[in-house]
C-alpha cells in the first residue's frame, strides 16, 4: 500500500486553483480578504493579474456587480468562489 501524505483541503484546494490556472487561461479567482486562509495565494501568486480581493466585503462580492467590475476579458470566463454567503 502506498504512503498516503495528509494535507489540509485547503493547501489542496490552493494547489488545485493553481494547477487548474495553468490550463484554464481564463479562469480568475475572487477572494474575500482570505486569501492565506484558503489558499487563493497560491494562485494569486502565480497569477496576480486573475485573483481579485474584494476585502471584508463578502456581500459585495456576491454580487453581480462585482463579477462584472473584475471580469476578464471575453465571454467564457470561469470564475471560483471559495466562500459562504449567508442571508440574516
Amino acid at each position: 500500500m502506498a504512503d498516503i501524505k495528509k494535507i489540509a483541503t485547503r493547501d489542496s484546494y490552493g494547489n488545485a486553483l493553481k494547477e487548474l490556472g495553468a490550463v484554464v487561461s481564463d479562469l480568475v479567482v475572487l477572494d474575500a480578504d482570505l486569501a492565506g486562509a484558503t489558499k487563493t495565494s497560491v494562485f494569486q501568486k502565480a497569477f496576480p493579474e486573475r485573483h481579485f480581493d474584494a476585502g471584508i466585503a463578502e456581500a459585495n462580492m456576491c454580487s453581480e456587480e462585482f463579477v462584472q467590475k473584475y471580469q476578464m476579458r471575453g465571454d467564457d470566463n470561469q470564475v471560483l468562489v471559495m466562500m459562504e454567503c449567508r442571508q440574516r
